[in-house]
């Protein structure tokens, strides 16, 4: 980063493009965090296909004597906690997408300045038509273009460690769900292996 050649500290311009910079980052972060997001999804559409698959084999389970009956509802458990961990997954991965919740605090006394041009819903809420826009743009100061920089800056940092965190809890879900799946196989074919002794 440049500095200034006579003190060494980053002038206003060099923060305010630094600041830009970072929410270009930011923006490229939540890019790939959609795309992370759309493959666990997919995972769990794998998998949801093959708990109907399972589902419909648990049932087949032929009856015997001995361990036969209690394989069926083992299965059949297995099955519920694999769908019930898909279903998490899939939830988190759709909160993942979605920071309304980090995006602003509820409370109105921690609530964070406002970014007007640089965050769309400060924009449309404080400006009612183009020509208060405008006026607004071509009246502002550089401090307060650097404040609203780094207002806007520290919303997409929140926004973005939110969006991980679901999409880690989505991540461990899904991988719960496969593994669970991968035991009721197991369970099923004993099944059909006992009857077949």
């Amino acid at each position: 980063m440049l500095r200034s050649k006579k003190t060494g500290v980053p002038t206003e311009t060099e923060l305010l493009e630094m600041a830009k910079w970072h929410i270009a980052r930011c923006d490229g972060l939540r890019q790939a965090l959609s795309s992370r997001a759309a493959v666990i999804l997919s995972a769990d559409a794998l998998i949801a296909g093959g708990i109907a698959v399972l589902l419909s084999r648990t049932n087949e389970i032929p009856p015997s004597k001995g361990s036969g009956p209690y394989l069926v509802v083992g299965a059949q458990a297995l099955l519920l906690v694999s769908v019930i961990t898909t279903f998490m997954s899939v939830l988190y991965a759709l909160r993942s997408l979605d920071n309304k919740y980090a995006w602003r605090l509820s409370s109105t006394s921690r609530r964070s300045p406002d970014s007007p041009a640089f965050n769309h819903g400060d924009t449309l809420r404080m400006y009612h038509s183009f020509t208060e826009f405008q006026q607004a743009q071509l009246s502002i100061t550089f401090s307060e273009m650097l404040k609203h920089a780094n207002t806007e800056l520290w919303f997409v940092i929140r926004s973005h460690r939110y969006r991980y965190i679901q999409l880690r809890k989505s991540t461990r879900y899904l991988s719960i769900s496969a593994m669970v799946v991968l035991a009721d196989i197991f369970v099923v074919l004993a099944g059909n292996l006992v009857h077949n002794l």
